[in-house]
């Protein structure tokens, strides 16, 4: 998503003074951590992070809650024989961040504006589809996603549709998988639809937002910005 955004906005010259600089800062940032011996826990955390939790959902309210319907699951578990949970979830990130890859370099060679709304609905769709389709996610990560689009909702005031939606299904399963914050909140979210009914609204809504990734500039009548009359 970066490496679209930059190239389209500063050219081929842009996106390699940006890469170069981006390097520099990452080893500097690094430099003290592999001065004190830290540099295998760093390679720890972004190379060995797969696999810590092997279960299909850790209490994330997202695809694979569906299909175990809330159940421990061991990810390694192979569907008909051929690729197991965490394969298939891996597959459909891949897939969910070529989409929008295509979505963003799309909207450039179309000449609509690839600039700071574009990119941060991409970037709540990635991080959306970050906490829905892999395997190993925890309840807590679908507030990331709420970053990105409340930044959107000053360019477009009907992203509040989503962002409501999504405070809520986080909110809920939050209390609906954590027992400590109201232990009757989570008894009865458990002995309830909610969970289900989360994590179905949750899909529509990366749908949603998908699809508006593509078809936005069809869309803009539909979604004034903030000031206008239009």
């Amino acid at each position: 998503m970066l490496w679209i955004v930059t190239l389209q906005r500063y050219g081929t010259r842009g996106l390699l003074q940006g890469g170069l600089l981006s390097v520099g800062l990452i080893v500097l940032a690094l430099l003290p951590l592999a001065l004190a011996d830290q540099g295998a826990g760093v390679a720890q955390a972004y190379f060995g992070s797969v696999g810590r939790f092997p279960k299909a959902t850790t209490g994330a309210f997202n695809l694979w809650y569906l299909v175990t319907m809330g159940t421990r699951m061991h990810d390694s578990v192979q569907l008909a024989g051929l690729l197991s949970l965490r394969q298939i979830g891996l597959v459909l990130v891949l897939l969910a961040a070529l989409l929008v890859v295509i979505a963003l370099a799309w909207r450039a060679f179309r000449s609509d504006t690839t600039g700071a709304p574009i990119a941060l609905q991409a970037a709540a769709v990635l991080a959306l589809a970050f906490f829905l389709l892999p395997t190993q996610i925890h309840e807590r990560y679908l507030f990331l996603t709420l970053a990105f689009l409340a930044a959107t909702i000053a360019s477009n005031r009907y992203m509040v549709i989503p962002y409501t939606l999504l405070v809520t299904t986080a909110t809920l399963n939050i209390l609906g998988d954590l027992k400590g914050f109201s232990p009757l909140a989570y008894q009865l979210i458990q002995a309830s639809p909610l969970p289900q009914i989360c994590a179905i609204v949750n899909l529509l809504v990366l749908a949603a937002l998908v699809a508006h990734m593509f078809m936005g500039h069809r869309w803009r009548w539909h979604t004034p910005r903030w000031g206008t009359d239009n």
